[in-house]
């Protein structure tokens, strides 16, 4: 296996040799720790290919030797932060194991550690440029005064073998050919030129190589393919499994897609801006729309505009963020929410979005994917496994996340932090077919009440509509019986003679008598409602009507003053407190001992859930003793 390190030419000749194994070549400091990688994944395989077998050495087993050749490995291994330790490992194990390294550098740049000195037996020093650089490949300053090309001095061990040798050269000429050294007299600077006159003009290196290809089969490649730029659109995702890219595994000579599983579903994902993280979650989350998910997005950055197959929801829109948090709350099909652009969202929505997903932790068909800036992590996803990617960052707060490993150069390029020390990534950026459109969000509307049913009367009582539930946007009606014969319209309700008058409009003349006293004759427009003169006779016509059963609806815009006309000592009487063929329509405070149900601008106590549609005009709270709930009435006609 040949290594090189910011070459590429030296050894690409020898890459025909059929025991060649893999050249990696050409190598920048992310290649070169991916090259030491690959070469102790190899060492680990082979301790496991020996244990296997009982034996504790290739020979013992016929396991052919690996020489592992690494041109400028100085240099190399001041590249990569652990390189040097690496490579001592690689040279103590590899020794017993059958794998060998031939190290060869221009310049050592300081001595050889003694761990690695003492696991390289042999030692050939060429003609060095100082006697320190002799003395660190072999202990002594005799290299730098060697003169002549292919002069060299061999070590083995402690001078076990010391002498002074001559290495062969290969990169002649093949036989037949002549090479004349000339100058061009024009020349100025005289320089001498080459050429090569007959023969094949080829090196005996390249007919060496030819012959002994000739000879053997080409050896398995034990080096791994390269980690694509793109990994393309993976076919037959399922919901199940989404894939996020491809990772390098040099350790066994492979590139593996990384997916998203029910037992580990959340990514998070961390980088500086144009790293390519709206993209990357884009296409994953198409993968997961395609394969039947539901795909709800938080849209920090404002980049999913274009993406009508998925909930999008703006962090500063409150009634969306609630109605989705609601929405996944109440509904279990499987789902991917993605919050995108985590920093950009103010502080009042991170105060809805946080506690709504408290409730949603605990969900498995609820998966979470996260894209950040900086790592954010959310209180409420804290306990729940996630695949983390980090793609370029800063270099204090990448060495913080990463290590001291390259920061990546170029958009989806990043790090899978998988517990293993974490690896090489390249995340999706292929959309694939576009999903289908996806059902809107539903959201609130200034109704009107035309909009709503009709109120009816049934055996049970009055069923009166008022509008629509905030939490579902359900209409909402309310039965006046006998056991809760009245609506009440607190004073705070700005307009609350509007919806007064708007739901008496609609059953007037409907066979239903309509009485009411009104002494300022705010419903004088409503010509079939008949205005008594007092609350004493008030009550007696509605006496009369209920021991007839007349369906009657008695309406009372001012509850307040009827009761200081009728006298504190007066009262309803107790057969019109639950009447059987009768309701009541109330304004302001006083409840006239009556049973009812009462709609006011808030309540009294602060709710277990704040209204979805905080900024509605029509928001009211609609309730009755032990109950109630937030409601939205309508506005117009």
């Amino acid at each position: 296996m040949f290594i090189d390190f910011k070459g590429g030419g030296a050894f690409a000749p020898l890459e025909g040799l059929p025991h060649c194994v893999g050249l990696l070549s050409n190598l920048d400091a992310r290649e070169a720790a991916r090259a030491l990688r690959t070469l102790e994944g190899e060492l680990d395989r082979w301790q496991r290919v020996l244990a296997t077998r009982g034996a504790d050495h290739a020979d013992q087993i016929g396991l052919p030797h690996l020489v592992v050749m690494a041109d400028e490995f100085a240099e190399m291994l001041e590249a990569i932060p652990d390189g040097m330790a690496r490579m001592i490992r690689l040279a103590r194990l590899g020794r017993s194991l059958g794998m060998h390294l031939v190290l060869a550098t221009q310049r050592l740049g300081s001595a050889v550690p003694a761990d690695l000195r003492a696991n390289l037996r042999v030692r050939i020093a060429l003609r060095c440029e100082t006697p320190d650089e002799s003395a660190a490949v072999i202990g002594r300053p005799d290299a730098a005064y060697l003169s002549g090309s292919g002069w060299a001095f061999v070590q083995v061990g402690q001078n076990e073998v010391f002498r002074r040798i001559r290495v062969a050269y290969v990169s002649g000429r093949s036989l037949g050919a002549r090479e004349i050294l000339w100058m061009d007299p024009a020349d100025p600077a005289r320089r001498l030129r080459r050429e090569v006159i007959g023969g094949e003009a080829r090196r005996d290196l390249d007919v060496l190589v030819e012959a002994l290809a000739r000879m053997d089969p080409p050896a398995p490649r034990r080096t791994p393919p390269p980690l694509p730029a793109d990994p393309g659109f993976l076919e037959g995702e399922g919901e199940h499994g989404i894939g996020i890219g491809v990772a390098d595994y040099p350790e066994i000579g492979e590139i593996r897609w990384i997916f998203l599983t029910p037992s580990a579903p959340d990514w998070r994902l961390v980088g500086q801006a144009g790293t390519g993280k709206t993209a990357a979650l884009m296409a994953a989350a198409a993968a997961a729309a395609r394969a039947g998910r539901r795909v709800a997005v938080v849209d920090g950055d404002g980049g999913w505009k274009e993406c009508p197959w998925v909930l999008r929801v703006l962090p500063e829109d409150r009634e969306g963020l609630r109605r989705l948090l609601r929405t996944l709350s109440t509904d279990p099909s499987p789902t991917v929410l993605v919050l995108d652009g985590v920093e950009r969202i103010p502080e009042a929505a991170m105060g809805e979005l946080e506690p709504g997903l408290e409730g949603l932790t605990g969900r498995p068909e609820l998966w979470i994917w996260t894209a950040s800036r900086r790592e954010l992590p959310l209180r409420p996803l804290r306990g729940r496994p996630a695949v983390r990617v980090f793609l370029a960052l800063d270099p204090p707060e990448w060495e913080a996340l990463v290590g001291r490993r390259p920061i990546p150069e170029g958009p989806f390029q990043g790090w899978l932090a998988d517990g293993e020390g974490g690896r090489e990534i390249r995340l999706r950026r292929a959309m694939g077919p576009p999903p289908p459109p996806a059902p809107p969000l539903a959201r609130s509307w200034l109704g009107r009440w035309s909009e709503l049913p009709l109120p009816t009367r049934t055996e049970e009582g009055w069923w009166w509509p008022l509008g629509w539930r905030d939490l579902d946007l359900e209409p909402i009606s309310v039965l006046l019986s006998h056991r809760r014969p009245a609506l009440r319209m607190a004073p705070e309700l700005v307009a609350a003679l509007d919806p007064l008058r708007r739901s008496l409009s609609r059953v007037a003349g409907a066979g239903i008598a309509l009485r009411t006293w009104d002494p300022e004759g705010d419903l004088e427009e409503i010509p079939a409602l008949k205005s008594l003169p007092d609350p004493q006779s008030f009550l007696e016509e509605l006496g009369r009507l209920e021991a007839e059963g007349i369906p009657w609806l008695a309406v009372l815009p001012d509850t307040d003053a009827f009761r200081m006309r009728l006298g504190y000592t007066g009262e309803i009487p107790p057969p019109l407190r639950r009447p059987r063929w009768g309701a009541y329509l109330l304004v302001r405070r006083e409840r006239l001992e009556l049973r009812a149900w009462t709609l006011s601008r808030s309540p009294e106590e602060r709710p277990s859930q704040p209204p979805i549609a905080a900024d509605h005009p029509g928001l009211a709270w609609l309730s009755a003793p032990g109950e109630g709930e937030w409601m939205l009435l309508p506005l117009s006609e």
